[in-house]
């Protein structure tokens, strides 16, 4: 921090967006933001310019020193193109120090002192310093490893368990948690989804988990690889410590692997100190950005959260939403007999079409705007957490096979991601800020219909998100059960009170049954109305199955006026493409 009293700013520029942090005279944080990605090896000097402006923008002309952590700026030269725009914008700037992303997480860990940091998240690198010498191993990307990494592990575990298959024929329990993750069967129906997730390490990555978890629970299999590839990340520790010639260091670990597995930082630290003569070996947390602050800020910062991650949830009244009440028509439930429970659940489903008539406006309304958009090009998104977030999902999968329209027309986003679709997250609702989050790195825009959808009306991500896509130019409406919502901000409701559930609170029942009717609405009509579907047919189908070439041939048969044989030819001709094999008649 410079004494002239101006601020001290520190950025991190990732792969998908830039955080930064303002720190003042006395070290505290005293405003954070995000913007577009940063990644110096993919923009131009125009690119890289907007985004520091926009930097600029939010944080004020008063800044006197950077600290700047940005993939991909691995150079000199990358590091001057960026200090000369830096100064460009703030021309009284005082000291300047740009690096690569993991010079944010170092400094994050131990300031501007001597140690090593060892991240281990979708990659994994080491990375040490002493007296001015830095030293790193690892980091060289998926194609030479990343020992210890999310990747890495899932990647080796994928390995062992097919190995393990073809020699035995046995699915271990690391098998069964792969095909859970997947939603596959058999071993062999499980290849094609691995394959597709194969050129996207972040979609690998997200099984470590699974193996994480079938080494806790005991599987062999899933321990040897567990320890055996944490142990090469350990040697790259020994190899920085001998080269450097530190004593003792202490070891700041970073990234999602120590920071959400306990099991992982215990065997990790276990198999550092079998290796070296470590200090304090122990989990950083210090967000990037104010990392890349402590590269230049003299003293210790005071980390203060932003206004969005610490909105209390407390304010939101949960025993207010009708889908908390106790239904009084399913009082004394454990002492009904089935035949009697039967009855009680079949007839409580009335209540689902009298929900969906009394909002019949509200429905037109949004199936309007869902209708508009799908015909414009423009996208429908859902996003909800746990059930409804599950619906979402579900209804939007569908569009591809069923209207033959690309998976980005109608997309789900789900609290917790897709872990969430096979186990319960259900503490990731609570989340505003990732689910506003999610809407910038799911690209949501101008124009396209954005409907978050809560039972109660009440989950901070589906809020957090439908605000977020508001600011995006998005047109945004509330799905929710609960007449007691509290409003958001620029957001039209769609209300469908069905009522406290049969079994209180439960609302996958009725909630979640009139949630999924307006879903099939909101989807289906936007199909209708954007020229999917002829008559009441679905000349778009995909034929991927038997059922489904029997169903396109039988629809050219009807649309082509022609016999079994006819339709055969022409399908088989246009690649069983309903609407062009029926031609002018779709």
């Amino acid at each position: 921090m410079k004494s002239n009293g101006f601020y001290t700013l520190g950025i991190e520029g990732g792969g998908t967006k830039t955080t930064w942090a303002l720190i003042d005279a006395a070290g505290t944080v005293v405003r954070e933001g995000k913007t577009t990605a940063g990644n110096i090896s993919h923009l131009d000097d125009k690119q890289l310019a907007t985004m520091l402006g926009s930097i600029h923008a939010e944080a004020g002309p008063e800044v006197g020193a950077v600290g700047g952590a940005f993939a991909g700026c691995h150079l000199e030269p990358e590091r001057k193109r960026v200090e000369v725009i830096l100064r460009r914008l703030w021309p009284k700037l005082g000291q300047v120090r740009i690096g690569e992303d993991t010079m944010s997480a170092f400094a994050g860990a131990h300031g501007r002192g001597d140690g090593l940091i060892v991240i281990a998240g979708t990659g994994s690198n080491v990375q040490g310093h002493k007296d001015g010498r830095w030293e790193k191993a690892g980091g060289w990307g998926s194609l030479f490893g990343d020992p210890g990494s999310a990747y890495d592990i899932s990647r080796s575990a994928m390995v062992a368990a097919y190995l393990h298959f073809d020699k035995t024929q046995e699915v271990t329990a690391l098998g069964h948690g792969f095909l859970r993750r997947t939603g596959q069967n058999t071993m062999a129906e499980m290849v094609q989804p691995l394959l597709e997730c194969a050129p996207n390490k972040t979609q690998v990555a997200a099984f470590c988990p699974v193996v994480l978890e079938a080494a806790k629970a005991g599987d062999k299999l899933a321990k040897e690889v567990v320890a055996e590839r944490a142990g090469v990340l350990a040697d790259r520790v020994l190899f920085i410590t001998r080269r450097l010639g530190l004593k003792k260091p202490n070891i700041g670990l970073v990234g999602g692997l120590f920071e959400k597995e306990p099991s992982y930082f215990r065997l990790f630290e276990r198999l550092v100190r079998a290796r070296v003569a470590a200090g304090k070996i122990f989990v950083s947390r210090t967000p990037g950005a104010v990392g890349a602050a402590r590269m230049v800020h003299p003293g210790p910062i005071i980390e203060k959260p932003t206004v969005a991650a610490k909105a209390p949830v407390s304010k939101i009244s949960y025993a207010s939403a009708t889908t908390e009440e106790r239904n009084p028509r399913s009082r004394h439930l454990d002492k009904k007999s089935v035949a009697e429970l039967v009855d009680l659940f079949v007839d409580e489903e009335a209540e689902v079409r009298k929900a969906l008539r009394a909002a019949r406006p509200q429905l037109v309304t949004a199936a309007t705007a869902v209708a508009k958009a799908l015909k414009t090009g423009r996208r429908l998104y859902y996003a909800g957490a746990g059930t409804s977030g599950r619906l979402g999902v579900l209804d939007a999968s569908e569009m591809p096979p069923t209207f033959g329209v690309s998976p980005e027309l109608v997309q789900g986003i789900i609290a917790g991601g897709s872990e969430a679709l096979v186990r319960s997250q259900e503490g990731a609702e609570d989340n505003a800020v990732a689910g506003a989050d999610a809407v910038a790195e799911r690209g949501v825009g101008k124009g396209d219909v954005f409907i978050g959808i809560t039972a109660s009306g009440t989950a901070p991500f589906v809020r957090g998100a439908l605000e977020a896509a508001r600011k995006r130019g998005a047109v945004p409406f509330l799905l929710t059960c609960n007449p007691h919502h509290p409003p958001v901000k620029g957001v039209k409701s769609v209300l469908l009170a069905t009522g406290p559930e049969l079994i209180t609170g439960s609302t996958r029942l009725k909630a979640g049954t009139a949630t999924k009717l307006a879903l099939n609405l909101f989807s289906s009509i936007g199909m209708i109305r954007s020229g999917r579907v002829k008559d009441n047919l679905m000349i778009n189908v995909q034929a991927t199955n038997a059922k489904l070439r029997d169903r396109a041939k039988r629809l050219v048969m009807i649309l082509g006026e022609v016999g079994e044989g006819e339709a055969l030819k022409r399908l088989e001709k246009n690649g069983w493409n309903v609407a062009k094999a029926v031609g002018g008649k779709r």
